[in-house]
């Protein structure tokens, strides 16, 4: 999993539990990975993460799917 897709994930509106439920990871990995990206980023929240993220294009457009329905 690279830091890209944790971004998106994030960005999409996903909760470290289900970021790390459907990546097979543990919640508190997604947790650090989330900060450590944040800090290397200089952004001070994870509302400031989806920003940068939308900004740049990275976030999918439409609708959060529902985490049932998730491929990963």
């Amino acid at each position: 999993m690279c830091k890209l897709d944790l971004m998106c994930k994030a960005g999409e509106g996903y909760g470290n539990d289900e970021i790390a439920e459907n990546l097979g990871l543990a919640s508190t990995t997604v947790r650090n990975r989330i900060v450590r990206i944040r800090s290397k980023l200089g952004l001070d929240s994870r509302n400031q993460l989806i920003s940068y993220a939308a900004r740049r294009g990275f976030l999918m457009g439409g609708e959060r799917p529902p985490s049932s329905n998730v491929d990963v």
